[in-house]
């Protein structure tokens, strides 16, 4: 058994945004690359593509002897072009700068912070070269221009073979004249400190900014574009199974992009969804190199899933390099977390001595079925089909039998903190506020973040808050699953099931459907045989009879494709069986199979 689309309805799809939107954030302990600049006396403009974690200017520069360094208050600017760094244009309102704290002037500074994806100008007092290194994490963000103006950046390029301005900027009518096959002004600086034209055929140096200029509007990113679905950074939380890496060609010529782990590519986590639309849905271990080939002006999205179940560290990260071969490269981070159940978590303890992030070659950690099931905790939705039914006048009418159409229903699974399974017939998804106390200063700062919680008593609605706005007021999300109805006495709106919520295990649990229940399929309010009421129609007599369903599930070993990188950790299946007793005077056994995706972390009920 396999998944074929783990996010088979609206609901689901909308439950997994919510959960994703307020779940807590894991620790990020992201990958760093570190950059490396040629810096000569005098002025150098510098672009730094990593976040250091220690971002002061200080920090940064630390090592490096300079008078001053400056940085525009924002990334695009339209500005008069100057053609020397000394000029006035550097103590202009629309520069940040740094003075090293040594000197009077420091009282001045504006710039505290240093930030990736940004140009620097820096004057250099040593007396010969220096080199400089920076160690950060790498962020994925887009080039920015000002229509008919300068701005002041650099480039996304291999170091090990840059491109020339021309060839990088050929695809943009913004910045290459094809008629002519002339760039657009660009500035570099020289070795006299001096703004100089370059050359179309002129090569661009890694680490180095430039005043670009750009006729008319533009939102070109390079020869090439690689974009994530959210923010910077390539980032599987704990509940995401897939997300695409999206490929663009806009050179106009069509490109071969290859895709390399540059951090360990021997122990890289991620698969790749099979790319030929009309092949099987198959996952395969990402390579590297792994080549996208594009067309011109081709757009493609390849699909990855994180292999979590040969995670044995709470937190995952790598760099992937994606570069045309023609000196354009951009560098992703990526980042994945695994939630640790209690008994997982300690013996990472107990073999990393602290309980760190370790690398995979501690190998595999052995868990007992009850600890497994403790690293399942979180809200479960999924599917039920049906494909089977027993005969009660068959010779065997204990063995169920393929049926002509498969019924197919929802079901609904909470694993709590300890590894016990509820089987819920329906849940709120609501907020708990967050608290807030007063600082030193009296001002208010929070104390506690919003958390999500899961609802299934809702006598207890009032002491949350919801999540979406529906006719001006906060409403909750409700998932129900109608195939499960419990007892009117039954206010928790969930069954506790035995056994263990873990691969090549079993869950059990009975629901029973007493005669008073209006669900029952015996109860008729105005048939005088199937009221539950005496010839009088006042007194009760019991008419109906009760229906008991005795439920079990049992989960697969992962299976023998490819088809569930993620199983094991979101994703399980497994075989459905139930026995219903009271509907005939043989019991009914039907039998099926069973998919669910874990969406959401939350280990508690109503709390």
């Amino acid at each position: 058994m396999s998944f074929m689309n783990p996010f088979a309805s609206l609901a689901t799809r909308s439950a997994i945004s919510f959960l994703l939107a307020v779940a807590p954030i894991m620790v990020k302990a992201v990958p760093t690359q570190t950059q490396t600049f040629n810096l000569r006396p005098g002025w150098n403009a510098v672009f730094l593509e990593v976040q250091p974690a220690a971002n002061t200017p200080g920090e940064v520069f630390q090592g490096v002897a300079f008078e001053s360094l400056w940085m525009l208050k924002t990334r695009t600017l339209s500005v008069e072009f100057i053609q020397n760094p000394n000029e006035a244009v550097t103590s202009n309102a629309e520069w940040l700068r740094f003075i090293p704290t040594n000197r009077v002037e420091s009282f001045q500074n504006t710039l505290f912070r240093i930030a990736a994806n940004r140009a620097y100008l820096i004057k250099v007092t040593d007396s010969a070269p220096v080199t400089l290194s920076v160690t950060g994490r790498p962020v994925l963000r887009p080039l920015e221009w000002q229509p008919d103006a300068y701005v002041l950046r650099g480039f996304p390029v291999d170091p090990a073979s840059p491109p020339t301005f021309g060839r990088f900027f050929r695809g943009s009518t913004a910045h290459f004249d094809p008629i002519v096959r002339r760039i657009q002004p660009i500035y570099r600086l020289n070795s006299a400190g001096e703004w100089t034209l370059a050359d179309s055929e002129d090569t661009i140096a890694p680490g180095e900014a430039y005043w670009v200029f750009t006729k008319g509007s533009s939102e070109y990113p390079g020869p090439f574009s690689v974009s994530v679905p959210f923010g910077e950074t390539f980032d599987f939380t704990r509940e995401v199974q897939r997300q695409n890496l999206t490929f663009s060609d806009h050179s106009g010529d069509g490109l071969t992009i290859s895709l390399r782990d540059v951090v360990a590519p021997g122990a890289n986590l991620l698969s790749y969804l099979n790319p030929d639309p009309t092949g099987d849905l198959q996952y395969f271990p990402l390579p590297s190199p792994y080549d996208v080939t594009l067309a011109a002006n081709e757009t493609s999205n390849l699909g990855l899933s994180m292999r979590r179940q040969e995670m044995v560290n709470p937190v995952f990260e790598t760099v992937l390099e994606a570069s045309d071969g023609a000196g354009t490269r951009f560098l992703i981070p990526v980042l994945a977390g695994k939630l640790l159940g209690t008994a997982e978590a300690a013996l990472l303890k107990a073999q990393t001595g602290d309980g760190g992030i370790v690398r995979r070659s501690l190998g595999p950690i052995k868990l007992s079925p009850p600890q497994e099931a403790q690293s399942h905790v979180g809200l479960w939705s999924g599917i039920v089909t049906i494909n089977a039914v027993s005969e009660a006048h068959s010779s065997d009418p204990t063995a169920p039998t393929p049926v002509e159409n498969e019924f197919r229903m929802r079901i609904l699974l909470h694993v709590d903190e300890n590894g016990v399974t509820r089987l819920l017939r329906e849940v709120i998804q609501m907020v708990r506020q967050g608290a807030f106390i007063s600082d030193a200063t009296g001002k208010l700062v929070r104390s506690e973040p919003d958390r999500a919680v899961l609802v299934t008593d809702f006598s207890k609605l009032s002491q949350f808050s919801g999540v979406s706005m529906r006719d001006g007021a906060l409403q909750g999300r409700r998932l129900c699953s109608v195939g499960f109805n419990f007892a009117a006495s039954n206010t928790n709106n969930f069954v506790e099931m035995d056994g263990n919520f873990a691969v090549g295990q079993a869950l059990s649990g009975q629901l029973n459907l007493p005669s008073t229940q209006p669900t029952n399929p015996f109860l008729h309010r105005y048939h005088p045989d199937h009221d539950n009421l005496a010839t009088d129609f006042r007194q009760f007599k019991e008419e109906a009879i009760s229906v008991t369903r005795m439920i079990q599930l049992e989960f697969s070993a992962p299976p023998a494709d490819s088809k569930v990188p993620d199983y094991g950790y979101n994703q399980m299946d497994g075989i459905y069986r139930e026995t219903l007793s009271g509907l005939h005077r043989q019991d009914i056994h039907t039998s099926g199979a069973f998919q669910l995706t874990r969406i959401t972390t939350v280990g508690r009920l109503n709390e």
